[in-house]
């Protein structure tokens, strides 16, 4: 009887070591790599944020303008000031290397929705990397008490 107690403890250790190491390669390959993927595209998707408020609010500030002074390129990292009368159309850059001519209206109406845009993804990637979080602790956990039961026998 007593032999049978042992080879059952001895299997069930087997059983956790191998669980043990199927978590531990299941956090290593999968639950870290999507953390570190969500948190880059988190990170992403602020930066994004934060450029189309400013231009939200350049484009607010550009309403009332009567002239502006800008900074443009010549070329070859040569720069000159310009007077720009009548601020009335700008160019908003819309993705895959286009361009929208615009009013400055328009282009705050374009740029608010964006931004509206952008925040509803960044809500889905806090709940996304709130879960990712949520299920790494739940592996840890389970890999604590797998290692503390198979030691315990």
């Amino acid at each position: 009887m007593e032999g049978g107690i042992r080879a059952r403890m001895s299997y069930d250790k087997n059983v956790a070591a191998d669980k043990v190491v199927q978590y531990k390669a299941f956090y290593h390959e999968r639950l870290k790599p999507d953390l570190d993927c969500a948190i880059q595209e988190h990170r992403a998707i602020e930066e994004e944020l934060g450029q189309y408020q400013e231009l939200l609010k350049n484009l607010k500030r550009k309403l009332g303008a009567q002239e502006e002074v800008a900074l443009i390129s010549l070329g070859a990292e040569v720069f000159s000031h310009y007077t720009l009368t009548k601020p009335e159309e700008i160019f908003m850059y819309v993705g895959l290397g286009f361009y929208l001519q615009c009013s400055v209206t328009e282009g705050s109406k374009l740029a608010e929705d964006r931004v509206v845009i952008l925040q509803r993804k960044k809500e889905k990637l806090d709940t996304q990397i709130s879960d990712i979080r949520d299920n790494i602790d739940l592996v840890l956990k389970g890999i604590d008490e797998l290692e503390r039961t198979a030691f315990q026998q």
